[in-house]
């Protein structure tokens, strides 16, 4: 039976980076931590996560950051397009 690890973010954890818009007119606001970069809204509470990309330690942040904008770019072109550093499936806290 395969198992498989929940990645967990802690949304205080994250620093933001800036606003991104899309070419299809979608919006997020991006934030960094040690780990990842993450894509998402704010509302009245925080920073809501919708895609996280890890970051890798052999690039420079700037070099993650231009992967994760051409993968969410891709997604938000087309919704099926998967990509293993197009993290969806994580659960966040506000802690």
């Amino acid at each position: 039976m395969e198992t498989t690890t929940k990645i967990i973010v802690k949304v205080s954890d994250f620093k933001y980076v800036g606003s991104l818009e899309l070419s299809n007119e979608r919006y997020f606001e991006l934030s960094e931590s040690d780990q990842y970069i993450v894509a998402g809204t704010f509302c009245n509470i925080g920073l809501i996560p919708d895609y996280l990309h890890p970051i890798d330690p052999d690039f420079s942040f700037d070099q993650n950051l231009q992967a994760f904008i051409e993968n969410l770019q891709y997604k938000s072109e087309d919704e099926t397009y998967q990509h293993p550093d197009l993290i969806t499936d994580f659960q966040y806290s506000f802690e």
